[in-house]
């Protein structure tokens, strides 16, 4: 059986954000992975809600669905300023790597990037740092078919 389109946006994500100069291969699929203490900045990719609506009568009938793709970088440091630099340093070499191929070979109409959100937590000797790109994705599939996009 054939993925979700979520999931081969997903997979597509990974691939496209692989070889960063900062993440290099550190690119996971899912929002949850058990990371070590001295763990490298490392990009989590996964995506949350999302909305179909109709956008044309038929049978199928066109949906439009527009989904939250998140891609979280976390890292460690000892230094506040220094990771949260660490952090917008992965962030701009995201961002221009999801918004210059944004249809992630023909899956996809759309995407923006609509929220950024950073936390850091002290964790005594060292700072947990996490920032979050929400991009929101937009494709197209027929009604009842959702393992084939529509261009």
């Amino acid at each position: 059986m054939a993925d979700h389109v979520r999931a081969q946006l997903r997979a597509a994500v990974r691939v496209q954000l692989n070889g960063l100069p900062t993440t290099a291969d550190r690119v996971y699929l899912g929002r949850f992975r058990a990371l070590a203490a001295d763990h490298l900045p490392t990009l989590l990719v996964y995506t949350d809600d999302e909305e179909t609506r109709r956008t044309s009568m038929g049978s199928p009938a066109r949906q439009e669905r527009p989904v939250t793709l998140l891609v979280e970088i976390r890292a460690k440091g000892v230094d506040s300023a220094d990771l949260q630099d660490l952090l917008d340093q992965v962030a701009a070499e995201v961002e221009p790597r999801i918004l210059d191929n944004p249809t992630f070979g023909g899956l996809a109409t759309d995407t923006e990037l609509f929220k950024t959100r950073t936390r850091l937590e002290d964790r005594g000797e060292r700072i947990d740092g996490g920032l979050r790109l929400e991009f929101r994705v937009t494709y197209e599939t027929a009604e009842g078919r959702p393992t084939e996009a529509l261009d």
